[in-house]
C-alpha cells in the first residue's frame, strides 16, 4: 500500500506532542501504543453460503493479535476492539499489518484480504484515523477496505523522569 492509497484523518495532542518533542532533546521515552482495529466494509464475500464470519489478525512490533469473529458480519463487520503495547520513542515509522479472514467451522478459516500501513503520522501527531484498502493475497486486487485508529502516549513513569530531569537542568 503506498502512502497516495491511504486517507489519513488525523487529530492533534499535545500532549503527545510535547512529549514526542521532550524525547528527541533529551531521552527516549517508552511510549504506550493503542491500535483500535475500528471495522471492514465492501469486503468481497468468500462464503459458499450464507454470510461471512470475519476476523481480523494483527501484526504490530512484533506481536500477533486477533479480534474477535464477528458472526454474519458479512462484507462490513465491526469490532472495535484495541490492543495496547509498548514501543520506543526514538523508532518513528512502524508498521502495522492486518488480515481479514473469514471463520469456517469445517474447512480451515479464508484469507479475505490483507492491508499494510504506515503509522508515521500516528507518531508525529499523536493520534490517527487510517483508512486503507485490503488486497487479496493473491491477486493484489482490492477487495475491500479496512479502518484503524492509533494513540501513542508517553508511559507515565518515563514522562515524570525526563520531567524532573529537565527542572533539574533549568534549576542548573
Amino acid at each position: 500500500v503506498t502512502v497516495s492509497n491511504v486517507r489519513h484523518v488525523a487529530r492533534m495532542d499535545s500532549t503527545s506532542m510535547s512529549s514526542i518533542a521532550l524525547t528527541k532533546q533529551h531521552a527516549c521515552l517508552v511510549l504506550i501504543v493503542c491500535v483500535i482495529a475500528v471495522s471492514a466494509s465492501k469486503l468481497k464475500n468468500t462464503a459458499y453460503l450464507g454470510k461471512m464470519d470475519p476476523y481480523c489478525v494483527v501484526f504490530f512490533l512484533g506481536e500477533k493479535t486477533r479480534t474477535k469473529t464477528v458472526k454474519n458480519g458479512g462484507s462490513n463487520p465491526v469490532w472495535e476492539e484495541s490492543y495496547k503495547c509498548k514501543t520506543s520513542s526514538d523508532i518513528t515509522d512502524q508498521t502495522i499489518k492486518l488480515m481479514i479472514k473469514n471463520e469456517n467451522r469445517m474447512l480451515s478459516d479464508e484469507i479475505i484480504g490483507v492491508s499494510e500501513m504506515s503509522l508515521g503520522d500516528c507518531f508525529r501527531l499523536g493520534k490517527d484515523t487510517i483508512d486503507a484498502p485490503v488486497l487479496s493475497a493473491k491477486t493484489r486486487e482490492r477487495v475491500g477496505d479496512v479502518r484503524v485508529r492509533c494513540e501513542f502516549r508517553a508511559n507515565e513513569s518515563d514522562a515524570t523522569r525526563v520531567e524532573k530531569s529537565m527542572e533539574k537542568m533549568v534549576a542548573e
